[in-house]
């Protein structure tokens, strides 16, 4: 399994060359950009149910796109995937769907998905990565983000709390990762992938004479009881277990 190249995406700053290119993309009137980078589609046909491709992570990544802007791809989202599934239809999407957009008078606000369906996919992750989603509510709806392919252990769940939201997962599987938004509620701020830190793997080999201790993914000390932690994901002995 290749590793993704690019851990960490921040989408409150742009680069020179990406203002640029949207720059390029946008006319005088426009207060803000549209990914028009998603230009590919299933569409459903008359007896035949496509609803298993809106949650299949390999599907949904074959009918999604890069961020384009004047022809070239958005360094700040470089590498991501991102479309729209419309369910009610039973489709992903075509035909330049305005799923998501930049804000051109706000500076630093973050990807706003413009509809419910709008989904991306961080691609080449390795089982046992940590995906880190940093969100913010946009509204009082109680929408949030939410992924198949996660161990969740914060956030990826509906939310009315206006402060930013972490939300953190353990991925259970190789390969792309799918995350669904809500839409027009979860502004997304940014996105990391994490490695298994192997400093506590040091701690819990070093601790010989407690083999019992049981901690979190930060090193943390949690307990000794495995049945009684919530559900999540833990280190003991050196070993990562998952309790679901």
């Amino acid at each position: 399994m290749t590793s993704v190249a690019q851990q960490k995406w921040d989408f409150l700053k742009l680069s020179d060359t990406d203002i640029s290119n949207l720059d390029a993309q946008w006319t005088f009137k426009d207060h803000y950009y549209y990914n028009q980078g998603i230009n590919v589609g299933r569409y459903s046909k008359k007896g035949e149910d496509y609803s298993p491709y809106f949650t299949n992570r390999d599907s949904a990544a074959l009918y999604s796109s890069i961020v384009l802007a004047n022809g070239v791809e958005l360094e700040m989202t470089k590498g991501l995937k991102f479309g729209f599934a419309h369910e009610g239809n039973q489709r992903f999407q075509a035909n330049k769907s305005k799923a998501f957009r930049i804000y051109k008078e706000k500076k630093g606000y973050g990807i706003f998905p413009e509809m419910a369906g709008a989904f991306f996919i961080i691609p080449n992750v390795v089982k046992g990565d940590t995906i880190i989603v940093i969100s913010r509510p946009g509204g009082d709806e109680g929408r949030g983000l939410s992924s198949e392919e996660l161990t969740v252990i914060s956030g990826f769940q509906p939310t009315t709390e206006p402060s930013n939201v972490i939300n953190k997962g353990v991925s259970k599987v190789d390969g792309n990762v799918l995350i669904s938004t809500g839409g027009k509620t979860s502004i997304l701020l940014s996105v990391e992938v994490k490695k298994p830190t192997t400093g506590i793997a040091a701690i819990q080999t070093s601790g010989v004479k407690h083999p019992e201790r049981i901690y979190n993914l930060n090193g943390q000390f949690v307990g000794t009881d495995f049945n009684k932690l919530p559900q999540g994901v833990y280190i003991k002995q050196g070993k990562k277990f998952i309790k679901k």
